[in-house]
């Protein structure tokens, strides 16, 4: 039933009770969450193929392990450019890639000890304490939505790629060390 209807200068507001709608898929999920945009908008940019898969809620299962904004502000302006090189692009391709791992994982299933491989062939050790707190490679879970094709977490920094020396130096914040290297050939 209509509950209220206001006329607006674009069109009609109804506001409904009683309605059920059908559950949202990750890629409208992460569109719509306040905390991973930025998370967001890289998947959407750097992996289309897996984003598309993402807004299919009839195909494979997912669980985004999704850095929050902050994380992204915490990493800095310095950095947040290095990665947007293109010398850079691999890195941060699987850096993105990362944060993803194919299932469906509810904090349920994250016990203490299981391991999860994200796409990008990185593995994650979950953690959890008696209070039932989850870390992923001793990132912390803060938050857990789901969706009809898998689970959306997010979290307060980065996982980290299983990368070699000079891409850990940069992802460590390294940059100018990174560029140097570089310049000398």
């Amino acid at each position: 039933p209509v509950l209220r209807r206001e006329t607006l200068a674009d069109g009609t507001l109804l506001v409904l009770g009683g309605v059920i709608l059908e559950p949202l898929t990750l890629a409208e999920r992460l569109r719509i969450e306040t905390l991973p945009q930025m998370y967001s908008r890289e998947v959407q940019d750097l992996l289309p193929d897996t984003w598309a898969r993402l807004e299919d809620a009839g195909g494979q299962e997912y669980t985004l392990l999704a850095p929050s904004d902050r994380a992204y502000e915490a990493r800095g302006l310095l950095l947040n450019t290095a990665l947007g090189d293109e010398r850079n692009a691999a890195l941060n391709l699987r850096l993105v890639r990362a944060h993803i791992v194919e299932g469906r994982w509810t904090r349920e299933d994250l016990t203490d000890g299981l391991t999860l491989t994200a796409l990008d062939g990185t593995t994650h050790r979950i953690s959890k304490d008696a209070q039932g707190r989850i870390t992923v490679s001793g990132r912390e879970l803060t938050q857990g939505i789901s969706a009809a094709n898998g689970q959306l977490y997010s979290l307060g920094n980065f996982l980290s790629p299983a990368v070699d020396a000079f891409d850990t130096a940069l992802l460590q914040g390294f940059t100018e060390h990174v560029a140097a290297v570089r310049r000398a050939g």
